[in-house]
């Protein structure tokens, strides 16, 4: 508390805004998706957070297929870390906020038992692409410093490419 009480207002301030960027502005979003009440709407997509997998192999559709890393015997942080991994599983994606190397391609893996399609949300009209139940997809932006991705699930995320 004394910390807080000495701090630079400036500091506080560039903390706060930092911390908001790394979460992905989720608590300035929080409240910007409510449910329509037309019946027609599309409906919205969510950033939900998927339990850690702490498995190395999981079964599906009885195919036994291999939990992908970014650290050898860590399972991918459900929150945010830095790698190339993005899981999809039943319950969201893995992690919610990847960082990522700029000259790296950004590869999803699909551990649900259904095809997903997803969506790179970097221009409009982009095409989804489908993954198959325990297959990846390698995808390259073009010059992308970061972008946002929903899955047919409706479960998001987003991957910033940065140097640190």
């Amino acid at each position: 508390m004394t910390l807080i009480k000495n701090a630079n207002p400036r500091s506080l301030a560039k903390m706060a805004a930092f911390a908001l960027v790394l979460t992905g502005g989720a608590l300035g979003l929080s409240g910007c998706s409510s449910p329509s009440s037309n019946p027609n709407a599309p409906s919205t997509s969510t950033s939900t957070t998927a339990a850690p997998i702490t498995s190395s192999v999981v079964t599906i559709s009885g195919k036994k297929v291999t939990v992908p890393t970014d650290q050898p015997g860590y399972p991918i942080s459900p929150y945010q870390t830095k790698g190339v991994n993005i899981i999809i599983t039943s319950s969201g994606v893995l992690p919610r906020t990847l960082y990522a190397t700029p000259t790296k391609p950004v590869r999803f893996t699909n551990l649900t038992s259904n095809t997903v399609n997803v969506v790179v949300n970097i221009t409009k009209n982009t095409k989804p692409f489908p993954i198959a139940p325990g297959a990846s997809y390698t995808y390259t932006p073009k010059g992308a410093l970061q972008f946002t991705f929903t899955t047919t699930t409706h479960k998001s995320g987003i991957v910033i490419y940065t140097t640190i």
